[in-house]
């Protein structure tokens, strides 16, 4: 004997589904509005950064500063 899901708990069930997509889908996209240019910058220019990490560090904790 098979059981078949009542229509209405497979609707509820999209309904969900739905719900949390668009939830994350926002919360990806508030994430890459909110954060720093900076960070960015930093990051898109690392492969080419020959600088040693920790110098970089004093660097921008002298920037800070």
């Amino acid at each position: 004997m098979t059981t078949a899901i009542a229509p209405e708990t497979v609707n509820l069930l999209k309904g969900i589904a739905l719900f949390v997509f668009i939830a994350i889908f926002l919360g990806v996209v508030l994430r890459l509005l909110m954060r720093r240019r900076e960070h960015d910058r930093r990051m898109a220019r690392l492969p080419l950064d020959d600088t040693p990490t920790h110098r970089r560090r004093a660097e921008r904790r002298e920037d800070q500063s």
